[in-house]
């Protein structure tokens, strides 16, 4: 994500779905979201590189989620299906 695309748009998001399967840093999409909000990561990440900064957490109330529903095999298995 460019620098100046993310800070145009920081604080001005709900809700945030991530959906990127390969290891990434979530700390740029957590300025996204607005105070109290979350980012739900589905799927299965192997690692978080670099590791969520905690007071991009704290100061913001942020949540982060998951679930390994919706995995790159299940895509696979859904496309295939379709």
């Amino acid at each position: 994500m460019p620098g100046n695309t993310v800070a145009a748009q920081a604080g001005s998001f709900d809700f945030l779905l991530n959906t990127i399967p390969v290891p990434h840093d979530l700390n740029p999409y957590l300025s996204l979201l607005k105070r109290d909000r979350t980012m739900a990561l589905v799927g299965v990440p192997t690692e978080l590189a670099p590791p969520i900064m905690g007071g991009s957490l704290i100061g913001g109330r942020k949540s982060v989620t998951g679930s390994a529903i919706g995995g790159m095999a299940s895509l696979r298995a859904a496309s295939r299906a379709a």
